[in-house]
């Protein structure tokens, strides 16, 4: 269950508190000198104005919560006009989604594993299913052997990898095997000494729980120190240590896939993708751990996930839907909440944006603190943030500070809903997770206003 943002007060109803600064994403971004320097006047340059809200919050908060319910309820009208409005010209003014991931043609793809005999077979199972979606010659995998590839030579690599633009590492033994794990970095160090500078994604099979007895990612790890070199949790660290290093012309985006031990099992079972943190539950087939590679490649899966499997209930056992089952991982997930119409809650949505965060409307008010753009989608809306000093050339699509889209969905098999995710986010950007709140803290309360 993704986390939903949808408890706490009006801003203008409790008192006005200074958010902290934006954290950095866990998975190897992190703030770059300018990035910071910005973040860092922005909390200045809004002390002063949160100060003066606080102090007037008492007759001005009563009167904005008083325009804003009125503001509200005008909004709801306006839905109504235009749904009717549109009825009677027969045209279509939102187009809700599928709610289903949606698959990208996969270019060449090296797979990093362990020679034969060793290892569970992911890695083959894996070989095998991208060669059979190969399209052209071209997009054929790469097979690359981490237990002898660093002795080979440079040359010899750089000519292997040049031709692809994505990396899966198999780490198909058990935590056990610390000798299999130690040979395994000294290959990945050799295969990431090798990559070509348009290869910009590298997919990781780990274990549920390989950070948890560090409390999280290692900081030391980040910049090669301090890390175990045979187990998973040190390989994870060499790994983020090395996308770190990156510039902004050449990222490398990690995203690791966590599973409990492989193993084969004897019996139908229901697969469930759950966030990484997730409590160790058994086993998984090594086909399934392929399979959720694959996918997740094929997806553009591009935030950590865990793929566990539980005993098939009788003949409650279905395949697994894999653009279902791993659309909370793109983008992320943020918040998601069932609707009665899709449509409906689509323009409402549309028309909030507009209505509050339009062009010179000031967010500040509800606790954004960094200035938006917004702009319609076919299924929705999309709000960009666009901090202060972003030069005025820059357009709505050249902004990469991150944002938040939302999306209407009528899936096949579900209720129509809403959901947020996560949108615009460049290389090493910080994630804006204060006023990203905010927005939808106060987007759920203004459609419960309305009872949408």
């Amino acid at each position: 269950q993704m986390p939903v943002f949808c408890t706490g007060h009006h801003a203008l109803q409790g008192s006005v508190k200074r958010p902290p600064v934006a954290i950095l994403r866990a998975a190897g971004n992190d703030g770059d000198p300018p990035a910071a320097e910005e973040d860092s006047f922005l909390e200045e340059e809004t002390d002063e104005v949160l100060a003066r809200l606080q102090r007037e919050e008492g007759a001005y908060g009563r009167e904005a919560a008083r325009e804003a319910e009125a503001r509200g309820s005008a909004l709801v009208g306006r839905v109504d006009d235009i749904i009717a409005d549109a009825g009677l010209r027969q045209e279509v003014t939102v187009v809700p989604t599928k709610g289903l991931a949606e698959a990208a043609p996969l270019l060449s793809v090296a797979v990093c594993g362990f020679g034969a005999g060793n290892g569970s077979g992911v890695s083959d199972r894996l070989l095998e299913r991208l060669q059979q979606e190969a399209r052209r010659k071209l997009d054929e995998p790469v097979w690359v052997d981490l237990t002898t590839v660093s002795s080979q030579s440079f040359e010899e690599l750089d000519t292997l990898l040049a031709r692809c633009r994505a990396v899966v590492l198999c780490l198909d033994v058990g935590e056990e095997d610390r000798r299999s794990l130690r040979l395994a970095r000294e290959g990945l160090r050799a295969v990431l000494g090798s990559l070509p500078i348009p290869l910009s994604r590298v997919l990781m099979l780990s274990r549920i729980g390989a950070q948890s007895s560090k409390g999280g990612f290692n900081m030391g790890g980040f910049f090669g120190v301090g890390s175990d070199s045979g187990s998973f949790a040190g390989l994870e660290d060499e790994l983020t240590s090395a996308a770190r290093k990156r510039s902004g012309n050449s990222p490398l985006r990690v995203v690791v896939v966590r599973t409990g031990p492989l193993a084969e099992r004897s019996s139908p079972a229901e697969v469930r993708v759950l966030p990484e943190d997730c409590e160790p539950s058994g086993s998984l087939a090594p086909e399934t751990a392929a399979e959720a590679l694959f996918e997740a490649l094929a997806l553009s899966v591009d935030t950590n996930f865990a793929v566990v499997e539980e005993p098939a209930q009788g003949s409650s056992y279905r395949l697994p839907n894999w653009p279902a089952l791993l659309l909370p991982f793109v983008g992320a997930e943020i918040w998601r909440r069932e609707v009665d119409d899709a449509s409906r809650a689509a323009i409402f949505a549309q028309n909030w944006a507009e209505e509050f965060f339009g062009d010179g409307k000031d967010g500040l008010r509800f606790g954004i603190k960094t200035p938006m753009q917004v702009r319609k989608t076919p299924a929705g809306v999309i709000f960009k943030f666009r901090p202060v000093g972003t030069p005025s050339a820059y357009l709505f699509e050249d902004l990469e500070q991150g944002g938040v889209e939302l999306i209407s969905e009528e899936p096949a098999d579900g209720k129509p809903r809403l959901r947020a995710r996560r949108c615009a986010y460049g290389w090493k950007a910080i994630t804006k997770e204060n006023s990203e709140r905010a927005l939808l803290r106060k987007f759920e309360e203004d459609m419960a206003k309305v009872g949408l």
